[in-house]
């Protein structure tokens, strides 16, 4: 009998990474893409295909015996209708099983953000598709604001406004299961942990767990959209970022279900838990 087949984009990526190592373990034959170089791979059971989204010479090879695929948004594209609409219309065409996007939470009253056109779109094509719009990623606060995390100053446009905190590793467990259900096919789900927090109440609990001195900075969100063009991040992640951080300062994030708990049948990671396991990357270079 044939595997299964799982293409994922994004494959490098905090979530990607997490999902190839729930997926290795199953009995899927994994189809990771990669974009200029391709990745080494410390497992046995990975097929890597190069794709470019915005080159459709790169889709019917990509997407060959592809039964299923988790669609990452490539950052760096922002017209969708353009850069990525084409690659949704190869997904159709060829008749992918099952798409499970990561989009972001929030993404349904926020319709300027790319994320908002891809879901559109998935569902005006009828694609059979699941959009996961999961809560604040803990490994933001270890990847893309570590150098201010070592530096004890922690600067968001996210005012006291509460929003709940997930473990990438658990978004990769559930992915990895909605690919088996059938159930949460065209649906929306907002993935979050069982608690909310503040960013001035996540530090502390980080401080203590990790006997550290971390403070966090609340700037109006003019100041961290200059400063983010200063550090020459691409205009649409900062775009990106900042509805995020703007959803949690008003409240918008402070949202709770029980999707992802009833998914993995289990608690979530919890911040404490995920602290605990970055003290030493946390310390590390600590001013």
């Amino acid at each position: 009998m044939k595997k299964e087949t799982i293409l994922i984009t994004g494959a490098t990526g905090n979530v990607g990474k997490e999902l190839i190592e729930v997926l290795h373990k199953k009995d899927v034959h994994i189809v990771a893409s990669y974009h200029h170089k391709k990745p080494v791979s410390s497992y046995e059971n990975i097929e890597y295909r190069h794709l470019d989204v915005i080159d459709p010479s790169t889709f019917r090879e990509a997407t060959k015996g592809v039964d299923k695929i988790f669609l990452v948004r490539p950052p760096q594209i922002a017209n969708i209708k353009r850069d990525f609409l084409p690659f949704l219309l190869h997904i159709k065409e060829v008749g992918i099983q099952h798409v499970i996007f990561l989009s972001v939470q929030g993404v349904e009253n926020n319709s300027i953000i790319p994320h908002a056109k891809i879901e559109k779109y998935l569902h005006s094509l009828n694609i059979p598709y699941t959009s996961i719009r999961p809560c604040y990623f803990m490994q933001n606060l270890t990847t893309t604001h570590l150098e201010a995390m070592q530096k004890g100053v922690l600067v968001l446009p996210s005012g006291e406004g509460k929003t709940s905190f997930i473990d990438v590793k658990d978004i990769g467990a559930i992915v990895a299961l909605l690919f088996e259900d059938s159930s949460w096919i065209n649906k929306n789900i907002t993935i979050t942990n069982s608690t909310s927090l503040s960013f001035s109440e996540a530090i502390k609990i980080i401080n203590t767990t990790c006997n550290l001195t971390i403070t966090y900075k609340a700037v109006s969100p003019f100041s961290f959209f200059i400063d983010q063009l200063k550090r020459k991040n691409p205009l649409m992640f900062i775009i990106v970022m900042s509805a995020i951080y703007l959803n949690v300062k008003h409240n918008k994030a402070d949202i709770i279900t029980d999707d992802a708990k009833t998914i993995l049948g289990r608690d979530l990671i919890s911040l404490e838990e995920f602290s605990k396991e970055h003290c030493p990357l946390l310390k590390r270079d600590f001013q």
